[in-house]
């Protein structure tokens, strides 16, 4: 089953906005790391699918990047949309993360505000600092984790 959800969304426990029933989709994952799904959904079925929109195939996340319309009579409309992971944290850079005598839920916070995630429980790692420029969010979850332990 296809979901589609709105672009916001943080509960993917329900259908969402549509259920989508595909003329065919493909998952693919390629050796940077990046999984993409494509699919084609007749036009009456493309109400709900709008860029930015979130697409559930197969337990995964994507974001929806692209879309066109294909078929004689433009009757089929293509999807184009990438690991939600992915266009969110790893393509999100930042110019300047810089905290000072901060907990690692706080700083985690600060790094996912913005996003879709949010920050479960987190243990008492007590205070530290962190301070790197031009990296994505990837890369300072990264240095999060070392810095914190």
């Amino acid at each position: 089953m296809i979901n589609i959800y709105e672009s916001n969304e943080t509960n993917f426990n329900n259908f969402g906005l549509a259920v989508l029933h595909p003329l065919n989709a493909t998952e693919s994952s390629k050796v940077n790391g990046l999984y993409s799904l494509t699919l084609s959904v007749p036009l009456e079925q493309s109400e709900e699918v709008t860029e930015d929109r979130i697409v559930k195939a197969n337990g995964n996340l994507y974001r929806v990047l692209r879309i066109s319309r294909n078929g004689a009579d433009n009757e089929i409309i293509d999807i184009y949309c990438e690991s939600i992971f992915h266009c969110d944290m790893i393509d999100d850079y930042s110019v300047s993360f810089i905290y000072s005598n901060k907990s690692a839920e706080y700083v985690l916070s600060e790094l996912l505000s913005g996003t879709i995630y949010t920050v479960g429980p987190c243990d008492d790692l007590g205070l530290n600092s962190i301070a790197v420029t031009q990296k994505n969010k990837t890369e300072i979850l990264k240095d999060i984790l070392n810095i914190w332990q």
